[in-house]
């Protein structure tokens, strides 16, 4: 009975550590996210009222990074966040593509990769030398930098990248 106890107990401790374990990579991704527009600029959107971020593939990325940029704003422009498709990516300053496949990646890929949109993944998949920043997962709640950065790709756009940022990454090309 005691043994059965505490293996219960040993359960719900471990889903909790998990949920919260969770939640916390949600509420760092969505910091950064939440970061960028500061330290990117872009010359082509200059009429616009808002930079807007979207996220494919995680609702609740969606709801917190919206909830975080809810009453900012960078150079009077507001931080507009929404799920999105990948018919919608060249609606966006900003594309993170949470979960995804090879095949939505290459999609999504091809049809902004000439534009000047910021396209953000996470380290799960090996599309490090297409995307322009990395969101190295098992960093965030460490001391290490969590951000590689595609110099070369992001300049090739025509967005600048601020000095702060440089310094905050890891170049990966």
């Amino acid at each position: 009975m005691n043994k059965l106890f505490f293996s219960l107990i040993g359960s719900i401790l471990l889903i909790l550590s998990l949920q919260s374990f969770a939640q916390t990579n949600i509420e760092a991704k969505a910091l950064y996210l939440s970061s960028f527009p500061k330290h990117i600029q872009w010359n082509t959107f200059v009429n616009q009222k808002a930079i807007v971020i979207g996220i494919l593939g995680d609702s609740t990325l969606v709801t917190e990074l919206s909830r975080i940029t809810s009453n900012k704003k960078i150079e009077g422009k507001k931080i507009l966040v929404k799920p999105i498709s990948t018919l919608d990516v060249a609606d966006c300053q900003i594309v993170y593509l949470s979960e995804y496949t090879l095949e939505k990646f290459n999609e999504v890929f091809e049809s902004i990769k000439h534009l000047p949109i910021l396209l953000i993944t996470n380290n799960k998949h090996s599309c490090y030398s297409k995307s322009d920043i990395v969101l190295v997962i098992d960093r965030i709640n460490k001391k290490e930098k969590s951000i590689l950065l595609n110099k070369k790709r992001i300049l090739e756009k025509g967005l600048k990248i601020s000095n702060n940022l440089l310094e905050l990454s890891e170049l990966s090309l």
